[in-house]
């Protein structure tokens, strides 16, 4: 039989069992609104602490932390003694100075004897505070949860570690989700970001922490005293003053490799160049161009004179009585200082051109006098038989300022029908030494 006009007081408390309702006859719109409220009683541990009894606590609790749900109503029963602890929701925790709040707020500060409701706001801050207004230690707070607005979550609320890489799905954090300077070194485990993550040309000049401005030809360096920078520098450039020839290997060295004007080069720096180094025709060299060379013992200047150099062969003709001396090769020396001597070299090849047995000499004089260097026999007749003679050194000791004059002279023997004398490959070379 259905009950249809029953009212609370005529059931008893504990007489309708669950077995006798049928499923799905008890509904919402069956219920009173407050019975689908969660209702917490309060009283007082002095007038330090509220206690609370209801819904997840196990007896008198002082002072809980409770979870409020976004959408749900929760009623606070005042069973404090009439008109004491007054209860009051709030936005700041700073005591019974507190900002109350109001929003879905039934009787806000209600005290002993009232009930304080409140419909949780689905806008409602993520934290509120509970206050006693007349006892500012008896207090709590009031976490609230559900569904959260947009912005609602801050990085106050999270708990360190809690977001991981496991909880952010594939692709959700974009350029624009990363506030500026917010990736730092620091947030950058070794050797995540390889060569592949990094855009073509996305590291530039502006991008790098570079102490000045560039220069062609320089290259970037790490540089000291600056932390993490870089600065141009220039390539250091080879110090060749010292180079010796066991450092050059084969290869050609590229003109453009050398200045347009290369410094003076001193003797005191060539060294080790053996003649196996040297190749080519070397030009004449002046003495003014010869540095760094001693004072005492030094050679000054080289005067050299040739005849028949290139193998022809000069004749000399000896057709009259007495015989006289032909000049060959004649070296003049002027401007003679005091403390100069001079070392001579001669050597020549001779001979005659006809078989006789005369013989044929060969002198050389200076400004001193007549000087016979050698008296040559021809050893072979054959007037196509040369005789090389020489080398011959001399060394001219005369001090004096006069100029000099060094010569090689030929003539034939006393025979005035000896004929004629062929010299060829004749070379005088006086090299002038100061002592």
């Amino acid at each position: 039989m259905a009950l249809t006009q029953v009212s609370g007081g005529g059931i008893k408390d504990g007489q309708i069992a669950a077995a006798d309702l049928a499923d799905g006859a008890i509904t919402a719109a069956k219920l009173d609104s407050q019975a689908r409220d969660e209702t917490y009683t309060l009283g007082a541990s002095g007038t330090d602490h509220y206690t609370f009894t209801g819904k997840g606590l196990t007896g008198a609790v002082n002072d809980p932390t409770l979870y409020l749900e976004r959408g749900k109503t929760y009623r606070f029963v005042n069973g404090n003694s009439s008109g004491a602890h007054p209860f009051r929701i709030q936005t700041t925790v700073n005591g019974s100075a507190g900002t109350e709040y109001n929003t879905g707020v039934t009787n806000n500060g209600g005290a002993g004897g009232s009930t304080i409701v409140f419909e949780v706001p689905h806008a409602a801050p993520d934290t509120l505070y509970y206050q006693c207004t007349s006892h500012g230690s008896m207090g709590g707070i009031f976490y609230i949860t559900g569904a959260l607005a947009d912005s609602r979550v801050t990085t106050a609320k999270l708990a360190n570690d809690g977001v991981t890489t496991a909880k952010i799905a594939d692709s959700n954090i974009t350029t624009a989700k990363i506030a500026d300077d917010a990736v730092t070194t620091a947030k950058i485990a070794d050797d995540s970001i390889v060569a592949s993550q990094i855009q073509a040309a996305a590291v530039n000049e502006s991008k790098l922490h570079i102490s000045n401005s560039p220069t062609d030809g320089y290259f970037l360096s790490a540089q000291s005293g600056n932390a993490g920078g870089l600065t141009w520098a220039q390539v250091a450039q080879p110090d060749l003053t010292n180079l010796s020839a066991s450092n050059l290997t084969s290869g050609t060295v590229p003109d453009a490799r050398f200045p347009a004007t290369l410094p003076a080069a001193s003797g005191a720096n060539l060294t080790n160049l053996a003649a196996s180094a040297l190749s080519g025709v070397l030009p004449a060299i002046s003495g003014a161009n010869l540095t760094n060379l001693p004072a005492s013992g030094a050679v000054s200047r080289v005067f050299i004179g040739t005849a028949g150099a290139d193998g022809s062969s000069v004749t000399v003709t000896h057709a009259e009585a007495p015989v006289p001396w032909r000049d060959m090769v004649t070296v003049s020396v002027t401007n003679c200082p005091a403390n100069a001597r001079y070392l001579v070299y001669v050597q020549y090849d001779g001979k005659a051109n006809t078989n006789n047995n005369s013989n044929y000499q060969q002198y050389i004089r200076d400004s001193g006098g007549e000087q016979r260097v050698k008296t040559s026999y021809n050893t072979n007749q054959n007037a196509n038989s040369w005789t090389e003679f020489g080398p011959y050194i001399s060394l001219d000791t005369a001090s004096s300022t006069n100029d000099r004059t060094y010569k090689i002279q030929s003539k034939s023997g006393p025979n005035r029908y000896a004929g004629n004398v062929y010299l060829r490959y004749c070379a005088l070379v006086v090299i002038e030494l100061i002592v």
